[in-house]
């Protein structure tokens, strides 16, 4: 299992990029994080 996205609490975009994460589709930039500009 991955570990959580880091992903800022209230983020409009939480709950979908916490989706995408778990159907595989993204894991974020390296240590947990989430960077949507990279």
């Amino acid at each position: 299992m991955l570990p959580p996205l880091v992903i800022l609490p209230g983020h409009w975009a939480e709950d979908w990029i916490e989706q995408l994460a778990i159907e595989g589709i993204t894991s974020g930039c390296g240590n947990g994080n989430y960077c949507p500009n990279d």
